[in-house]
């Protein structure tokens, strides 16, 4: 799965709408922009959504989601911990909170 993906099937857990047509021009740009603009129950929520790379969207998403402490937040943080080798350590907690929420978001498809 794509950071991308893996932002989408959070956002979707969530409850966000990503259909905006930023999201898709903001690929095309070089270098892409993963941040999406994100909206829920019609009200935006933000232009710049990306708990990959804001703290501060990731842990409202952990707190949301309850899912530091449980099984699957854990085993996320082991798979964090090898794909953010050599990177600052919030990304690898960043990325274990996305790839947990993003997980319940593919069930929710």
């Amino acid at each position: 799965m794509t950071d991308r993906e893996l932002l989408e099937s959070a956002a979707r857990a969530a409850g966000y709408t990503t259909d905006h047509k930023w999201n898709a021009e903001r690929l095309l740009l070089d270098p892409p922009v993963m941040a999406l603009v994100a909206y829920r129950d019609g009200e935006l929520v933000s232009t710049g959504w990306n708990p990959l790379e804001n703290d501060g969207d990731a842990f409202r998403l952990g707190i949301k989601f309850r899912v530091f402490g449980t099984d699957e937040f854990l085993r996320f943080l082991g798979v964090a911990y090898l794909e953010c080798a050599g990177q600052d350590e919030t990304a690898m907690w960043r990325r274990a909170i996305v790839l947990t929420v993003a997980a319940i978001g593919e069930k929710v498809k």
